[in-house]
């Protein structure tokens, strides 16, 4: 009998860690034949047990039946040894970092340095990890929109702290790829996320910058079961892609 995937899902605080959060509920939403375990690492996993998260989804409650396949580790991914707890996992799934202004959480650099580190130790070749739109090749973010003059400005004075956090996480990717030839990756570059998106069960990749325009905002979980999806598909290998909502009609 075939089983399912194991995921390691990693994440912070902030806007893109939340994400990560989210995560772990798209994958257990999942049959067991898809995803079989997932295991969580983040120095605060006790906010999965919260049941109001800042997002517009109906409601967030792991049950007993979900808890048997949820494995939930606690550590801090920047000092912590990774590698012996990645045994097993087909895949990883990494939040790290935040774009919000004066948010102290800013690990997504060393974060992933770590583990990928890690993975290639454990020999797990697969991740999809959340970065932003506007991040290198990307810039400047979100050229079709009001919205992304607004990043623009926050990227280049108040939020430059997490530019370059999330840049090098990007950067660590593809120095880890020069280093390990089995190593896939997606970099998912979301755009805006609102607490008061509300899932579409969709989600829009560009195409072609300048040429195709997603909608600016999107639900956390749609990001999140975009990346899970990812994880077990792997339709999308080491390419970094801007993910938003279903354009809007004309």
């Amino acid at each position: 009998m075939n089983t399912g995937k194991t995921l390691g899902i990693f994440f912070s605080t902030g806007d893109l860690g939340d994400v990560g959060r989210h995560a772990v509920a798209a994958a257990l939403e999942l049959p067991q034949h898809m995803v079989d375990q997932v295991r969580v690492f983040s120095r605060q996993t006790e906010t999965l047990e919260e049941t109001q998260w800042k997002c517009a989804c109906r409601q967030h409650h792991i049950s007993d039946s979900d808890k048997k396949r949820l494995r939930i580790i606690k550590l801090d991914c920047t000092r912590d040894e990774i590698a012996p707890h990645l045994k097993g996992v087909d895949a990883v799934i990494s939040c790290l970092g935040n774009r919000k202004p004066f948010h102290p959480d800013c690990i997504a650099k060393v974060g992933t340095e770590r583990i990928l580190e890690a993975m290639i130790a454990a020999k797990v070749d697969r991740i999809a990890m959340l970065s932003s739109v506007g991040i290198a090749d990307d810039w400047p973010p979100m050229e079709w929109s009001r919205e992304g003059n607004r990043l623009q400005a926050f990227f280049r004075t108040i939020c430059w702290v997490q530019y370059q956090d999330l840049s090098g996480a990007e950067l660590a990717v593809r120095k880890a790829e020069q280093q390990s030839s089995n190593l896939d990756f997606l970099i998912a570059r979301p755009v805006l996320l609102p607490e008061t998106t509300a899932p579409a069960g969709s989600w829009y990749l560009q195409k072609n910058k300048y040429e195709d325009h997603p909608d600016v905002d999107l639900a956390k979980m749609d990001c999140a079961r975009f990346m899970v999806q990812e994880c077990i598909h792997c339709t999308i290998s080491r390419k970094a892609v801007v993910v938003g909502d279903l354009p809007k009609e004309e």
